[in-house]
């Protein structure tokens, strides 16, 4: 346990824990360095060994960009005993501080100690309580109500409605984002797990979710209709699709196998069938889009138009899976529709994503000869429309290539 005495202000409590953030990094992509998560933390670590034998320690601060948030993250992680001996050795031969404001109120002590050997006495002025912006007492006071707030909510996330405090907690993130926020404030903040941007720390909040769906599963396929930690990773899809997501999501994602394009899973011979009539359907809707140039399905296309609509109807009800959903998105598929005078028409039109379909090409497509005639009929009718997907897409690439260098 430790205090931060100001003018005999209250105990902090020892056991709060660090929220994680995560925010764009304009560094290079780690994609290529970190294709697995431990590779992840190897690579971080290094870094902040490099950090560490150019500047003297580890303390790197949460604006210093991916360093900082992984910093951070050590420090949550072993506040919930989720960090491994291995890893904890590591980190502490290196002089890693697990809590930061613990080690900055033994500093202060030692400062203390040594003005006292120096003055005779503890009465230190304000003015000399810090190189940098002074900690004053209307600040400190504020600072007071946050670590109350966090005590009794677990984070540091105070509304404006709140009074006074919400305001203040604010005004805090609005001097970081203008460059405003003095060092020895923000390093205060960052130890009670203060937030800069609430909905980065969300973010980071759903990716844990989903590590540790992956350690369970094996996998990041999260089903949609699975709560919101299926409709965030959808939505992390659609994202990437959309060219949306920052280069860091991107990496922290790919870092644990996340997949932009599902592969079909495994089903019982009775799903298997089914989702092979789907296919089968789907191939419909390329071709039609490749006569048509749009996926809006006419009524006197009798089967089709009413397939079109029960894969929007199960797609708000959350009835879809993903890898459906992936392969709908990658031609531009409409989700949602409005009407326009007589017609319906896409409430908001989506390009085709030809990296997708290309991707999908390569699963769909056969890699070998036809089955001989002995073959069961289940294994010949799934290389049949396989291969029907991966020719009406590849005519559909074919002609969109045409229709753009014409």
């Amino acid at each position: 346990a430790f205090s931060l005495r100001h003018g005999g202000r209250r105990e902090l409590s020892a056991q709060l824990p660090l929220r994680v953030i995560g925010t764009p990094s304009s560094g290079p992509p780690l994609t290529h360095l970190a294709a697995k998560y431990s590779d992840l933390w190897d690579l971080r670590y290094t870094e902040l060994t490099n950090c560490k034998n150019e500047r003297g320690d580890c303390n790197v601060s949460q604006r210093q960009g991916s360093l900082g948030e992984w910093v951070v993250t050590q420090r949550k992680n072993y506040k919930k005993g989720k960090l491994s001996d291995e890893r904890i050795a590591r980190l502490k031969s290196i002089g890693f501080v697990w809590d930061p404001q613990e080690q900055q109120w033994l500093d202060r002590f030692d400062e203390l100690t040594k003005y006292k050997a120096e003055n005779g006495d503890c009465n230190v002025r304000t003015a000399s309580a810090s190189a940098g912006e002074p900690i004053d007492e209307a600040w400190m006071a504020r600072f007071d109500e946050l670590v109350d707030f966090k005590n009794e909510n677990a984070d540091c996330n105070v509304p404006e409605s709140q009074g006074s405090l919400g305001v203040w907690v604010r005004t805090q993130r609005t001097s970081y984002k203008e460059g405003n926020l003095s060092q020895e404030r923000l390093d205060l903040l960052e130890s009670v797990g203060f937030i800069r941007e609430p909905a980065d720390e969300a973010w980071m909040a759903r990716f844990d979710e989903l590590v540790d769906y992956k350690n369970e599963n094996g996998d990041c396929s999260v089903p949609y209709n699975q709560g919101p930690l299926g409709k965030w990773v959808s939505k992390q899809r659609f994202f990437y699709k959309k060219g949306k997501l920052s280069d860091e999501r991107i990496d922290f994602l790919e870092s644990v196998g996340f997949e932009w394009v599902l592969r079909e899973q495994t089903h019982t011979k009775s799903s298997w069938k089914f989702d092979e009539q789907w296919k089968t359907r789907f191939t419909e809707l390329v071709k039609y889009l490749i006569e048509h140039g749009n996926c809006n399905v006419r009524r006197k296309f009798g089967p089709l138009y009413w397939w079109v609509g029960k894969q929007r109807q199960d797609y708000k009800d959350g009835r879809m899976s993903q890898f459906r959903i992936a392969y709908l998105d990658s031609i531009g598929f409409a989700w949602t529709m409005k009407r326009v005078g007589n017609e319906w028409l896409p409430d908001q039109y989506s390009e085709p994503d030809p990296k997708a379909i290309a991707r999908i090409i390569e699963d769909e497509r056969p890699g070998h000869d036809d089955l001989p005639s002995s073959a069961v009929e289940d294994p010949k009718t799934h290389v049949d429309v396989g291969r029907g997907v991966a020719e009406a897409l590849q005519e559909y690439l074919d002609k969109d290539s045409l229709r753009h260098n014409s």
